[in-house]
């Protein structure tokens, strides 16, 4: 009964710090899947809707969610918000068990404090309003479904459990690609910190049951990969995924990881992010803080051995969760995007702050835990507000499109990113939206000539005819810039327009190549919603 409520009393927490970003769920990505399988079903399962790796757990959930859910809020703001609270939940039980097998003090205390951090940490936005980011969610739930299926094979023996946490991983793996280092943290968490003092039986054991067949598991899966998709590494590819990963990038980029979850650096200007991100890649910064992390564990071995023995293991913990993400690029222009390459990171580090806060005595932890969580709670609304901007836009533009029957939609500031949430970054993404949220099809008739960011929904641009064919497009605002295809902007031609872009990206000419015929428009967007612009 005490769990139940335990875990009431975290989902009530997470609806009461979400529930303004109901109805913000279905922005960009998560349109997107829901567009491919309106238009083809399950015909395209078997390459993963044409997506570069094997994502069938990721599209078996997406497309039951959609048949289930359509596009109704309360149902995905429901899942999005179970699903975060009940990881939270697990989590705490889980780290409370390993705390008190290895003796620690306040061990329920540092499990729960740690727990509300992560509850209440506003860099979990992207997983848990936007719709697109669900399998972080359910990868994390596979990964502690695991954790306790393992724990009752080595109680039981029994093989059926330990069949079930093979087949979980599979799926696992097909759902979000994080969980290929699962096997990593299973191993470190049953050789170092369940059964202690270590034991080469145990070590043996779990190279057997745990290392062996996982990694085959592995092996199958890129090889896999590889027969349907004409590549070992999917999703970005093996450019991004493997070619930094012996290098000072990795170290460097992880660095950035703890310097962003500890000094809410993320909240500073941009100015002062690029210096501290920067200054993360330094060879010296990196050597420095792996002398430091070294000295600190030698300094405090002798009075606190257990702990830091402990201690040791969570930092190896969160090093095994960084490396899928390490060798990505480590965004910090936009505020909130890829905030959700952290959510498993996160919640081991959340954990490990809390354990060294307990070195101190329980009250200060708690006290300290308080403090960060009411700033943590008042940060999270404003990443909140920018998601529920984003969707009013996305609203806004959906609701005033007026074009239909348009053969040709010319578009001259299509939103892209709200402070950082996303809206339409890329091509195609108006189209998906009108066909999802419309039911107006307008695939190949909207030509977006340039995107632009936005921090309030008051943005506006002015445009100026320079001649017959020939316009002058600015955004009334500093602060903002124009974009292409989400980067910034830079000059192109087409068959159909001439753009150039100034040094600021604040300003374009588009030269239309050939003249805009009755049945097209142009289109831009407005506090309003969007309005046409008729050449003079």
């Amino acid at each position: 009964m005490k769990k139940i409520i335990t875990f009431v009393i975290f989902y009530i927490l997470t609806c009461i710090v979400y529930i303004n970003a109901f109805g913000a769920h279905f922005l960009d990505d998560t349109i997107s899947w829901m567009y491919f399988f309106k238009h083809e079903g399950w015909s395209t399962f078997y390459t993963s809707f044409d997506f570069t790796s094997l994502f069938y757990g990721h599209d078996i959930i997406y497309n039951c969610a959609y048949i289930v859910f359509d596009t109704h809020a309360l149902p995905w703001f429901l899942l999005l918000t179970v699903l975060h609270a009940l990881n939270t939940f697990i989590g705490y039980l889980v780290f409370k068990k390993i705390f008190e097998k290895n003796k620690i003090t306040y061990s329920n205390e540092i499990a729960i404090c740690g727990a509300f951090l992560f509850l209440f940490s506003p860099y979990q936005t992207e997983n848990i309003v936007w719709g697109a980011t669900m399998h972080y969610g359910f990868s994390m739930l596979c990964m502690w479904t695991g954790f306790y299926l393992y724990e009752n094979f080595l109680t039981t023996k029994k093989i059926s459990y330990l069949i079930i946490f093979y087949l979980l991983f599979i799926f696992s793996i097909v759902t979000m690609e994080i969980s290929l280092v699962f096997p990593g943290l299973y191993f470190i968490i049953f050789t170092f910190l369940w059964d202690r003092p270590f034991s080469r039986k145990v070590f043996v054991s779990n190279l057997k049951f745990i290392a062996f067949p996982m990694f085959l598991i592995i092996a199958c899966y890129f090889l896999a990969n590889n027969y349907v998709h004409g590549s070992y590494i999917g999703h970005y590819g093996s450019d991004t995924h493997t070619k930094t990963l012996f290098t000072l990038h990795t170290p460097g980029t992880m660095l950035q990881y703890f310097i962003k979850y500890t000094g809410y650096i993320h909240f500073f200007d941009y100015k002062y992010r690029d210096i501290f991100y920067s200054a993360a890649l330094n060879p010296y910064i990196l050597t420095g803080a792996f002398i430091f992390i070294i000295a600190a564990i030698l300094f405090l071995y002798k009075k606190y051995k257990n702990k830091v023995i402990v201690s040791a293991m969570f930092f190896l913990l969160m090093i095994t969760c960084l490396i899928p993400v390490s060798t990505m690029f480590f965004m910090y222009l936009n505020q909130v995007q890829n905030d959700r390459l952290g959510y498993f990171f996160s919640f081991f580090i959340y954990i490990l702050i809390c354990l060294l806060l307990s070195f101190t005595g329980k009250k200060i932890l708690i006290g300290v835990v308080i403090i960060i969580s009411v700033l943590n709670i008042y940060l999270l609304q404003n990443y909140i507000v920018r998601w529920k901007n984003a969707a009013t836009v996305q609203d806004m533009a959906t609701e005033t499109f007026q074009w239909k029957d348009s053969d040709k939609v010319y578009v001259l500031n299509q939103p892209c990113y709200f402070e950082g949430a996303y809206i339409f970054r890329n091509d195609a993404r108006m189209d998906r939206s009108l066909s999802i949220l419309k039911d107006i099809e307008m695939y190949g008739r909207i030509q977006e000539i340039a995107w632009a960011n936005m921090h309030s929904v008051q943005n506006s641009i002015t445009i100026e005819q320079k001649n017959s064919n020939t316009l002058q497009v600015t955004l009334n605002e500093w602060g903002r810039w124009f974009w292409m295809k989400d980067k910034g902007g830079y000059d192109y031609a087409d068959d159909f327009v001439k753009v150039d872009f100034d040094d600021w990206n604040h300003s374009y000419t588009v030269e239309f190549l050939q003249s805009v015929k009755e049945n097209e428009v142009i289109i831009y967007y407005t506090p309003e919603g969007f309005k046409e612009f008729k050449l003079i």
